[in-house]
C-alpha cells in the first residue's frame, strides 16, 4: 500500500471513530441530565411524603392520647357513679311544708316514725328520692365504640408508619442504583471523550502525513523530471532518445537535403 493510501485510509477512519465517540458522549450526557433529573424529583416528592406521613402518625398518636384520655374520664365516671347516694328526686317532687319536706333539714329524724332517720349519710349527705348513677346499662357499649376508635387510631399511626419505613427504602435504594448508574456514565462518558480527542489527533496526523506525503512526492516527481535527460533510457531518462517529432523533423531535413542535391546536379 502506498503511503498516501495508508494515511488516507488512517485519516477517514479516525474521523469516523471520532465522530461516533462524539455521538455516544452526546447520549450519555443526555442520560445523565436525565438520572440527575429524575433523581431531584425523587427528593423532592420523598421529603413532602415523608413529611406528609410524620403529620399523620403525629396525628394518630394526639388523636389516641384523647380518646383515652375521654375513656379514662368516662371509666371513672361510671364507677364512681355506680356507687354513688341519692342526690335526684325523678319519681315525683317533695311539697313545701310537708312532713317530706320537715324530714329534709334534719339527718336522724324519720318521717312518720320516732326513730332514727338517715343514720347512713352523715350530716351535711342527707339525700332524698332515686339515687342517678349514670347510663351504666350503655356504659359498656359507649366504652366499646371508644375503644374501637382507639383501635381505629393505633392501626392508621402502624400502617402509616410501615408505609413511610416501605417508601423509605425504596428511595434509598433508588438512590443507590441511581448514584451507582451515574458514576458508571459518567466514567464512560469521560473515557470516550478522550477516546473522541486521541481519535480528532490521530485524523489530524494521518492528514498532515498525507500532505507532507504527498509534497514530497510532488518534489521526487519533478527532479525524477529534471534528471530524464541526463539519463540513458534503460534508465528511464530521454538522455539520446530521438522522439517521434524529432524523427519527422530530420526526416524531412533529409528530404529537403535530397532535393536541393538533385536540383544542383540537374543544373
Amino acid at each position: 500500500m502506498r503511503a498516501q493510501d495508508k494515511y488516507d485510509a488512517e485519516q477517514k477512519s479516525k474521523s469516523a471513530d471520532a465522530a461516533m465517540l462524539k455521538e455516544q458522549v452526546g447520549t450519555l450526557s443526555e442520560q445523565i441530565s436525565a438520572t440527575e433529573k429524575s433523581m431531584k424529583e425523587a427528593t423532592e416528592t420523598r421529603l413532602a411524603e415523608k413529611k406528609e406521613n410524620e403529620q399523620s402518625i403525629q396525628d394518630a398518636k394526639d388523636a389516641q392520647n384523647a380518646v383515652s384520655r375521654a375513656m379514662e374520664t368516662l371509666s371513672n365516671f361510671y364507677a364512681n357513679a355506680a356507687g354513688a347516694t341519692a342526690f335526684v328526686q325523678v319519681n315525683k317532687g317533695v311539697p313545701m311544708g310537708s312532713p317530706e319536706w320537715d324530714q329534709l333539714d334534719s339527718p336522724t329524724k324519720v318521717y312518720g316514725s320516732s326513730g332514727a332517720g338517715d343514720t347512713g349519710h352523715k350530716e351535711g349527705e342527707q339525700t332524698f328520692g332515686d339515687k342517678y348513677t349514670g347510663a351504666q346499662d350503655a356504659s359498656a357499649t359507649i366504652l366499646g365504640i371508644l375503644e374501637v376508635v382507639l383501635s381505629d387510631y393505633a392501626h392508621d399511626e402502624v400502617e402509616t408508619k410501615t408505609a413511610e419505613s416501605t417508601a423509605e427504602a425504596a428511595y434509598e435504594e433508588l438512590m443507590n442504583d441511581s448514584k451507582v448508574s451515574l458514576a458508571k456514565k459518567r466514567t464512560e462518558k469521560d473515557l470516550k471523550t478522550r477516546d473522541a480527542e486521541q481519535s480528532e489527533a490521530d485524523a489530524a496526523n494521518a492528514a498532515s502525513n498525507l500532505k507532507n506525503t504527498n509534497k514530497q512526492l510532488d518534489a521526487a516527481n519533478k527532479e525524477h523530471d529534471a534528471l530524464k535527460p541526463m539519463c540513458p533510457a534503460e534508465f528511464g531518462g530521454t538522455k539520446d532518445v530521438v522522439t517521434f517529432e524529432e524523427k519527422q523533423a530530420k526526416v524531412k531535413e533529409e528530404i529537403e537535403s535530397l532535393k536541393m542535391a538533385m536540383d544542383m546536379l540537374s543544373s
